[in-house]
């Protein structure tokens, strides 16, 4: 197959570019905390082969970026002493969040919940920390969180009848007169 040449895959039928829709700039999800579903994790060789990291799948589970995919890679195992020290604090948090407080095996992280505390660098998304999703989710103290409570609504105010004073004056009803066209 030539460089270029397309025809020896798409055939007699070509490339047709009003079939497809087009591939659109992605936006990033701005700073915030987000409910999510950690869906993958894998613990992956660095490029270098010098270490290892955990390579995480998050899936957004609630407000206006629900289904949307985060990814995260934590270092634990580097050459660089500080690279690790960073990885293991945020694995620490993410233990914590989801309440596995002995990580042995990368599948324990697996369909847990917790929120991530996402942060934009060089217009990509990335995750600072993890947290409980329960505010009784005390540091030590391994608990799997559940999804938040709803804000329960506003109180709406209830009817309240304009105040008429029990001393107001009666007044009679109208008198039913015959109209001066109805004569």
């Amino acid at each position: 197959m030539s460089n270029g040449d397309l025809f020896n895959i798409f055939g007699q039928n070509a490339f047709d570019t009003g079939a497809v829709e087009p591939q659109s700039d992605y936006e990033v999800i701005p700073p915030s905390k987000v409910l999510v579903l950690i869906e993958e994790a894998e613990v992956k060789p660095t490029k270098a082969n010098t270490g290892y990291y955990l390579k995480l799948k998050l899936s957004v589970v609630d407000g206006p970026y629900k289904n949307w995919k985060l990814f995260d890679n934590i270092n634990v195992q580097n050459p660089s002493a500080q690279c690790v020290e960073i990885g293991l604090r945020q694995l620490a948090a993410l233990g914590l969040a989801i309440g596995v407080k002995v990580i042995t095996d990368s599948s324990q992280l697996v369909k847990k919940t917790c929120f991530a505390h996402v942060k934009v660098k060089d217009d990509q998304n990335y995750i600072r920390t993890y947290s409980p999703v329960t505010p009784a989710a005390a540091p030590g103290v391994p608990q799997q969180p559940t999804y938040p409570q709803q804000d329960p609504a506003p109180a709406r105010q209830q009817y309240q009848p304009p105040y008429i004073p029990a001393t107001a004056p009666q007044v009679a009803p109208p008198t039913q007169q015959k109209p001066p066209w109805a004569r």
